[in-house]
């Protein structure tokens, strides 16, 4: 249900486009691309944010939760967090 436009870094969900920041548009494409359906804080840090992930560093955290909050209206869609390891998006 997710269509995204790489070149105008643009995400819809059902024909509605969603209002992404540069960064939850970088968490989006990385949660759909993930080989192994799961993105790591790591992967995350370093490929959405550019740097590597510190001790107590709760910038992941947040995206993911201004990302959820944005997603929240379309129930098919989820993004599930996986103890210990990272994030997973799940479409119904």
């Amino acid at each position: 249900p997710i269509r995204i436009d790489k070149r105008n870094r643009v995400a819809s969900v059902d024909g509605r486009r969603l209002d992404l920041t540069f960064a939850e548009f970088s968490l989006l494409l990385l949660l759909m691309e993930a080989e192994s359906g799961i993105a790591t804080k790591e992967e995350i840090s370093l490929h959405v944010l550019g740097r590597q992930l510190q001790s107590f560093d709760r910038s992941v955290d947040v995206h993911v939760s201004n990302l959820r909050q944005k997603l929240a209206p379309f129930p098919a869609i989820k993004l599930e967090t996986i103890r210990r390891v990272g994030y997973r998006l799940v479409t119904r």
